[in-house]
């Protein structure tokens, strides 16, 4: 860590030489000493990192330079942000002057006195560094030393062999099996189809090539096995030597390529070998091709095979044929069998209380076998309770560390990153573990300090990116969450991996979440405050040396105006979701000189201070979702580093400030309204190279197209662009609104479009335009006097689509098809319609293939539209839709404001076409008042029904019948039917595969009928809101064999349930709450021996009754593992948030 801390130094001791900002100063002499010191400093840091883990006095001077580098970085801050502030000074206009009066004359004055003061610093510096470099030369350092020479000192014990050493294999079995089978079932025609094993060090994936490598049905495929433990030299040379060596043919001498060559091919030559490169780093694709060549050329048999382990996704891409084998965490299960074996040994017995003990530590492992091994170990032959609660409660790092331990196998993977890559790696441990890491967040954090910087014509959120692919590539990160085209937006950090970074990180990096006392506050830079008190974080606002300030969605004020003054060095501040933030506390942010990140997401603040335009060296300021801000400071145009504005969300935001496009490092801005003067219109945004997301509001300002044009979309890349006209008097007067549109085409890269508001009768042709070949997504809202779509079918790429209140659309495809030409939407997947009066049908010509990869449909107030025959479509929605209000025409909330009223159910035109949807999996039917039941044949021929959802049918009063003969029905979910009064025997008989059964907020809704115990599959029963219930007596006397699961919720006058629920064994959970005139259990709980889970809350006479220990009932429920009694109800899982109504777009994943 301290080699890149001062790599870091350096550069950006160079970047100030060639500014020559310390000859201005004055410092320049003593910079270059500094620079030359730490130059020869960092010749040992590679050495001395090595040696640090068994030497504590190596340790404790490289902390010493580690404090001494950021304190120089620190200085270095001073002169940029000092020559930043003269830069800015110069260019303010009158503003400045009122302030500052006799602005010019004072010049002269504080640059004398910032020199003088720079010059203590650098005199105190100087000393500092003196007596660490002459420390350096007590522990007789080595020079030079390569990262390669690193990893090959740790590598020496990851030589492998084929033979398995361990007594017994966990967890495995599966993947061996397929790997197996993989290997059997193998015709590649190449004759070296190259099979990979990826995971992460210690996941055991040397293990498992050994477990296949013995397997017999290997032994008897191939007709040679050979095993080569490749890890760093990856030449051909020793690549063939191996090869030979381990199939037993002899080579005598150094012999050159081609004697090897031919040797190797006498070897294999006729023969079905299967070959395993054990532990491979390299990811030079030119070495690789060079051994596959020469394999290859060795005439052996068709279904010859490779077999690959690493830990490095790149390198599964660059060598395998077929797609990688991931290797999986073991189960916990397994991991306390392998921990057991190690802390236990075969023979001797368990001891209860160390068992309790065990299975707490192997948590610490998170599925990591080499973990469970390594712990296991440790313990193997300790046997008081204290040494196995030592272990417990302490962090892996601070145990005792060998080279069979986790840390060496994992330091192994961090040693083969560059150095850049380490460092940003290490700086992941300042996110709790188990944290969802936004990339975006986290690149910025880098960026705040320091970490990442430009390279040539590289920006440096890109040499961040391909940092992060890097990480991402080694397995560094895990759960990774992709974009529509893939590119990385979050992810996670195994524990074990976490562990690595804090280690690395040492006292650099602190997460507090208790009121425990910090430790070694002087050495923090980097802090993560969890939910915690005043004192806490009163106490964290003292450390001067602090570079990072992470809160963690926390409600604690800052309680002083005085507080934060001490944080003089701080790079990043992150107060998101700190809702009781506001104006008092954002004026103690502006003293930060040395602040480039600034988060405010999600805060109760209205408006920004206009003192935050002093914060020169700002390059991320983030106020998303901060929904009361009304307005940004009047001169954020001095913000000249400022490169990542976010805005989403601001929805009481009316207007921009002056001159934004004097921004020209800005490259995200979420937000920009269109103002009327000089300085706040659309021509702002034309040198501002935007990338992401952008939403132009208000543009019934832009009066003619050539101030469109100078927007420049087209020359901005952007993924998201929202283009939305007000709804007022002035959008509807606009003449020319189709040629502003024009005007206004994108960058061909975008991949989601949304127009809303639109008053022309016609689209641009560039919609509709093939050219825009990664556009996934478009939503048209409230485009009411267009008439007709632009060709969007032929977009190559489009995968959803939603149109809301276009009134005068007939048909979504319009296009004629004669003549043999392809029909357009061959990748649509997602069809949002809502509210369009007159729309008749999805196509004009109706047909062929039409819309072949369509899977979901919401259909909302559209009373005219019939469904056509689409076996594609698994997922319909369809409502008559409710009056909503909103602020954004890309909200996801249906805004019918502007919808006809219609006489005929919509939900009844569309029900009587359903069944053309064949291979309907899910139904949901919403809000239709006026239906009282199912048109007759609605559900006939739905013979993949899965799911079936009916919400606020106020007047329906049966389920249809026919609903018995869907013999595939899995759900049943009924919401807000209020006249419901019970499920008939002809309905519940047929629901033979019936699964899971939901009755929600149904007022009449009296019980279920005998037919409830023919529901031969149901697992899961949910009532809740039925306030007509009294007794479930008759109903669950006797239960259905398989049911796993019981829910009663908020059922006031439910008084009784059976007395005995019969033999059923298989119920595991039980769930009662907030039924107050309930008065027992059944005496069959009793018996449940698999009932894992019993609750009951806000029930009074049942809670006295079985209360703990005392109640005169506890004895029938004591067995049962969780137990909860509580008084405090809260909502559960199952029927989270009553149901949410239906909104617009909501398609998972999609937006």
């Amino acid at each position: 860590m301290a080699e890149a801390v001062v790599t870091v130094l350096l550069e950006n001791l160079s970047s100030l030489f060639q500014k020559e900002l310390g000859s201005i100063i004055g410092v320049d002499e003593e910079l270059k000493k500094l620079s030359s010191t730490f130059t020869a400093i960092r010749a040992v840091l590679a050495d001395a990192e090595m040696k640090q883990f068994t030497d504590l006095a190596i340790k404790d001077w490289l902390r010493k330079v580690q404090d001494a580098a950021l304190l120089l970085d620190d200085i270095l801050d001073e002169f940029s942000t000092h020559d930043l502030q003269n830069q800015n000074q110069q260019q303010k206009g009158g503003w400045f002057n009122k302030i500052h009066a006799s602005c010019h004359s004072s010049f002269g004055l504080k640059n004398a006195m910032f020199r003088r003061r720079m010059a203590n610093k650098m005199k105190r510096m100087r000393e500092t560094l003196q007596n660490i470099a002459e420390e350096r030369k007590m522990f007789h350092l080595c020079e030079r030393i390569a990262t390669t020479d690193k990893k090959a000192e740790l590598m020496e014990w990851r030589q492998t062999s084929s033979v398995i050493t361990q007594p017994e294999i966990y967890g495995r079995e599966e993947d061996k099996e397929r790997v197996v089978q993989a290997l059997i079932q193998t015709c590649d025609t190449e004759r070296a189809a190259v099979h990979t094993i990826v995971g992460l060090g210690g996941l055991g994936k040397t293990t498992l090539a050994q477990l296949v490598f013995n397997d017999d049905r290997i032994t008897m495929h191939f007709d040679l096995k050979i095993w080569v433990c490749v890890s760093e030299d990856f030449s051909l040379k020793r690549m063939i030597k191996a090869i030979l060596d381990s199939a037993s043919v002899s080579v005598s001498g150094n012999l050159d390529i081609d004697p090897l060559q031919k040797k190797l091919q006498q070897a294999l030559q006729g023969k079905r070998y299967l070959l395993v490169l054990d532990d491979i780093w390299s990811e030079d694709q030119e070495k690789w091709d060079r051994l596959k060549n020469s394999l290859v050329a060795c005439g052996s048999k068709v279904g010859s095979s490779v077999l690959v382990t690493t830990r490095l996704t790149k390198v599964a891409s660059i060598m395998g044929t077929l797609p990688p084998h991931d290797l999986s965490f073991l189960s916990d299960e397994d991991c306390w069998s392998l921990f057991k074996q190690r802390a236990f040994g075969l023979d001797e017995g368990e001891n209860v209380e160390l068992v309790a003990i065990g299975k707490e530590i192997v948590k610490k492992c998170k599925g990591l076998p080499l973990a469970a091994k390594s712990l296991g170990g440790l313990l193997r032959f300790k046997r008081e309770e204290r040494e196995w609660l030592y272990v417990k409660d302490n962090e892996i790092w601070n145990l005792p560390q060998d080279e069979n331990s986790i840390l060496p196998a994992l330091r192994l993977s961090y040693l083969n990153l560059p150095l850049k890559s380490r460092q940003c790696f290490s700086f992941c441990a300042i996110f709790p573990k188990d944290a969802e890491i936004e990339k975006d967040e986290l690149v910025h954090l880098w960026m705040a300090n320091g970490f990442v910087s430009s390279e040539g014509t590289m920006a440096v959120e890109d040499v961040a990116e391909e940092i992060i692919s890097e990480l991402c590539w080694a397995s560094f990160f895990q759960d990774i969450e992709k974009d529509d085209l893939g590119k990385v937006r979050g992810f996670k950090i195994h524990d074990l991996l976490h562990d690595l970074a804090q280690y690395v990180m040492g006292d650099l990096c602190c997460i507090v979440n208790d009121e425990m006392p910090i430790e070694h506050p002087k050495r923090i830079r980097h802090l993560t405050m969890g939910p915690c008190a005043r004192n806490q974080i009163i106490s964290a606002c003292t450390f001067r040396s602090l570079r990072t300030f992470h809160f963690r969605q926390t409600n604690c004020a800052l309680a002083s105006t005085k507080i934060l003054g001490p944080l003089e060095s701080l790079r990043a501040f992150d107060l998101g979701y700190a809702n009781v933030l506001n104006m008092l506390h954002l004026p103690l942010i502006t003293p930060f000189n040395h602040l480039r990140y600034l988060n405010l997401r999600g805060t109760s603040i209205q408006t920004l201070p206009e003192s935050t335009s002093s914060l020169c060296n700002l390059q991320v300021l983030n106020l998303s979702y901060c929904q009361s801000l009304r307005r940004l400071p009047r001169h954020l145009k001095y913000l000249k580093a400022l490169r990542h504005l976010y805005l989403r969300g601001c929805r009481s935001l009316v207007y921009m400030p002056n001159e934004i496009g004097q921004l020209n490092s800005l490259r995200t801005l979420n937000i920009y309204i269109v103002g009327k003067k000089k300085g706040l219109r659309l021509d702002e945004l034309a040198q501002l190279c935007l990338r992401g997301e952008l939403h132009i509001k208000n543009l019934e300002r832009v009066t003619n197209a050539a101030d469109a044009k100078e927007a420049n979309l087209m020359g901005k890349q952007l993924d998201v662009l929202k283009l939305s006209w007000g709804r007022n008097e002035q959008s509807k007067l606009l003449q020319n609104v189709d040629q502003i549109l024009e005007a206004l085409e994108p960058h061909p890269k975008l991949i989601d479009l949304g127009v809303g508001g639109y008053q022309g009768m016609y689209f641009p042709q560039w919609m509709g335009n093939p050219h825009l070949k990664n556009l996934c997504s478009i939503k048209l809202v409230d485009c009411w006097y267009s008439q007709q779509l632009p060709l969007l079918g032929r977009l190559p790429s489009l995968k959803i689509l939603a149109i809301c209140c276009m009134h005068n659309l007939r048909y979504v495809d319009d296009e004629s098809y004669d003549g043999g030409v392809a029909r357009g939407f061959q990748s649509l997947m997602c069809l949002e319609l809502c509210c369009m009066p007159n729309l008749e049908g999805l196509s004009k010509e109706e047909g062929g293939d039409m819309f072949p990869g369509l899977s979901k449909m919401n259909v909302i107030a559209c009373p005219r539209l019939t469904f056509p025959a689409l076996p594609s479509v698994r997922k319909l929605c369809i409502a008559k839709g409710r009056r909503r209000s909103g602020h954004d025409l890309f909200s996801r909330e249906i805004l019918l404001s502007q919808c006809p009223s219609t006489t005929r159910s919509p939900n009844q035109v569309q029900m009587d076409s359903i069944h053309s949807l064949s291979c309907l999996e899910i139904l949901e039917i919403h809000d239709d008042q006026e239906l009282a039941s199912f048109p007759k044949g609605t559900l006939q021929g739905l013979c993949r029904l899965r799911q079936l959802h009916i919400h606020h049918q106020s007047k329906m009063e049966v389920l249809p019948l026919e609903l018995a003969n869907n013999a595939a029905l899995q759900e049943l979910h009924i919401i807000g039917c209020h006249n419901l009064e019970s499920l008939t025997d002809q309905v519940l008989t047929g629901l033979q595969s019936l699964q899971k059964l939901k009755i929600f907020k149904c007022d009449k809704f009296k019980g279920l009928s005998t037919g409830f115990q023919s529901l031969s599959s149901l697992k899961d029963l949910i009532i809740s809101f039925c306030p007509q219930m009294v007794a479930l007596a008759e109903d669950l006397q006797h239960m259905p064999p398989m049911l796993q699961s019981i829910t009663l919720h908020e059922l006031k006058n439910l008084e009784c349930l059976p007395y005995c629920w019969g033999s059923t064994m298989t119920l595991q959970s039980l769930y009662i709450a907030c039924c107050p005139k309930l008065k027992s259990l059944p005496i069959s709980v009793g018996w449940f021996n698999g009932l894992n889970s019993l609750t009951v809350v806000h029930c009074p006479s049942i809670q006295k009754q079985f209360e703990k220990e005392t109640g005169k009932d506890w004895k029938w429920i004591k067995h049962i593992p969780n137990v909860d009694l509580g008084e405090n109800c809260w909502v559960i899982p199952t029927i989270a948030a009553s149901y949410p109504d239906l909104t617009f777009s909501n398609w998972e994943g999609c937006y």
